[in-house]
């Protein structure tokens, strides 16, 4: 275990005398931690982790090692046999905690958590640029393993899996490639440009309401792409209100 930049090893026993727990620091230098009777756990004697709580216990041959920080407890557990513990995630299964790469540091909070989930996706784009993973598979692509930076965000985020990139252009780029956003981004602009070059021309034709109305819904859903993903109550109105939009630019309503 890492904590405030410093190694510690954990080696808990369970015996008929009962449980005890020894704690070794990267020096190899022995930590003390007693049993405390109020809290009923173990705390060590150690500045760097007295915001911790501790206990172990032998269970059908199984050492489980509980370890929690404020609202979260960490649950390990090691077999008979097996070198190492192995975190136990929240929904029951045997996990490795890994940590993923990430931009966007400090900032995991921001818009409800989607500072997180964008600062672990965008590394992620060096492997999508001509081909993206497929459609529908983010949840597969995302880092689920960053278990540490998800508690540190909030214990919201650790007892979910994020399955959606909460942005529009992000999940493009991820699920189809940065090239295919590309082109998304070239045909949304250039019906804009298009857009407003008509309005321009017929201010007083009877579709200028209409021709503005459809190019104010299409902006304000890519708009409201930048922290949301494309909603399938949505997309086809949106998609059917621009292809209606791209047909009055060929469309000659003089007549």
């Amino acid at each position: 275990m890492v904590q405030g930049g410093h190694f510690y090893e954990f080696c808990p026993v369970s015996s008929d005398e009962g449980d005890s727990l020894t704690i070794y620091d990267e020096d190899r230098n022995r930590i003390p931690a007693y049993w405390d009777m109020d809290q009923q756990c173990f705390v060590a004697q150690d500045d760097a982790l007295k915001e911790l709580k501790f206990d172990s216990y032998m269970d059908s041959g199984t050492q489980n090692l509980l370890m929690q920080y404020q609202d979260i407890t960490w649950e390990f557990v090691k077999a008979n046999g097996s070198p190492q513990f192995v975190y136990i995630n929240f929904y029951k299964r045997g996990d490795e905690i890994r940590t993923a790469d990430s931009v966007l540091k400090g900032y995991e909070k921001l818009f409800t958590g989607r500072g997180y989930i964008w600062g672990r996706a965008i590394p992620l784009l060096k492997e999508h640029i001509l081909v993206g993973s497929g459609p529908d598979t983010f949840v597969e692509e995302f880092p689920q393993q960053d278990y540490v930076m998800k508690a540190n965000t909030g214990r919201w985020m650790l007892e979910q899996i994020p399955s959606k990139a909460h942005s529009l252009y992000l999940q493009s780029a991820l699920q189809t490639g940065i090239l295919s956003l590309l082109c998304l981004l070239i045909f949304w602009g250039s019906y804009a440009v298009s857009s407003v070059r008509s309005l321009k021309q017929k201010k007083d034709s009877s579709f200028f309401a209409v021709d503005a109305v459809i190019l104010l819904s299409v902006t304000a859903f890519l708009f409201m792409g930048l922290m949301n993903d494309s909603n399938l109550a949505v997309s086809p109105l949106f998609w059917g209100m621009l292809g209606l939009g791209c047909a009055m630019k060929k469309t000659d309503f003089s007549r």
